[in-house]
């Protein structure tokens, strides 16, 4: 198997039996547990890769940028948060620097995130200042994506 990938058992059951649900182009495909119905991407990106990926994704000479876009598009998607409920546990997964975070200042919120960017979680520690916000790394990840 291409080192850029591992196998990846079902993250619910933790057999690898599966079947293909989407044949894709290159190594990676989606399949479908038999056990549970668990349908996620197997092999999947190596953990390094990942790591590799998300920490070029955040960087030092892209930050204003990458906060800019991503506000106008999280704000929407905060509202459809918002409408679904009004205050309670939010974990953002793949928080990045926490810009989403920024939406639920306001109101009952208690906000968690998670990335693997450790410049991110930083800055989504450091924006927030008295905010009990917590940030963690993420040192591994868990077989997304999941559907």
């Amino acid at each position: 198997m291409d080192e850029r990938f591992e196998g990846a058992n079902c993250a619910v059951c933790g057999k690898s039996d599966t079947e293909v649900f989407i044949r894709g182009d290159g190594p990676a495909q989606i399949v479908k547990c038999r056990h549970d119905g668990l349908v996620y991407m197997n092999p999947r990106p190596a953990t390094e890769v990942v790591r590799k990926f998300h920490t070029m994704f955040v960087r030092n000479d892209n930050l204003e940028m990458f906060d800019r876009y991503r506000r106008e598009i999280l704000s929407r998607e905060a509202e459809a948060v918002k409408r679904l409920k009004p205050g309670g546990n939010l974990l953002d997964i793949g928080c990045g620097t926490g810009v989403f975070f920024d939406n639920f200042m306001k109101g009952n919120w208690h906000l968690y995130g998670v990335d693997t960017a450790s410049l991110g979680v930083n800055i989504a520690r450091a924006k927030r200042g008295t905010i009990p916000i917590r940030v963690f790394r993420c040192r591994y990840h868990i077989g997304y994506p999941l559907l």
